[in-house]
């Protein structure tokens, strides 16, 4: 090395003195906030989190409801009813006529007629006796309509009726 090359580098290397002072600087150049303090979170990030948790509850409970409510089922067993094309024409009590629009179709278990109230009759198959059925609020379990818009579904599909 040349002379002048090892002053310049005795300038620019770090004296034991300097290398101590280097050290005790802090390692966080962060400005200290008021939110530094172990205090744990504000009131506004608490209600944040109480008001997220009441809308997850509030929408769970909103699709069990639509899943599980009578009024979902009758709903959509009209939808159902309402797309179907019917085969024939029946009374208000299942038995066939000659006049009218086609509103009633034989689903094997029963004989879903469509109206301003869908009605079915249930036809005497093990574990249920033959009854009228009125879908309606209040005037049908939702076994029932669930029954009833599957066997609509399955004869829609297949073509083919469901067995008692």
């Amino acid at each position: 090395m040349t002379e002048g090359a090892a002053q310049a580098v005795a300038r620019n290397s770090i004296s034991p003195e300097q290398s101590m002072k280097h050290s005790e600087l802090p390692l966080d150049f962060r400005k200290p906030t008021s939110r530094d303090a172990d205090d744990g979170p504000s009131v506004a990030v608490g209600l944040m989190r109480v008001a997220t948790f009441f809308a997850a509850v509030a929408m769970a409970s909103y699709f069990v409801w639509e899943i599980f409510s009578e009024s979902a089922a009758l709903s959509r067993l009209n939808t159902t009813a309402d797309i179907f094309s019917y085969p024939s024409r029946c009374a208000g009590d299942g038995t066939p006529i000659e006049t009218g629009e086609p509103n009633c179709v034989d689903l094997g278990r029963y004989i879903f007629i469509h109206g301003s109230v869908n009605m079915a009759v249930r036809r005497a198959c093990p574990g249920a006796p033959s009854a009228v059925l009125s879908f309606e609020p209040g005037q049908v379990s939702r076994k029932e309509i669930h029954l009833a818009r599957k066997s609509l579904q399955v004869y829609a599909e297949y073509g083919t009726k469901v067995p008692c």
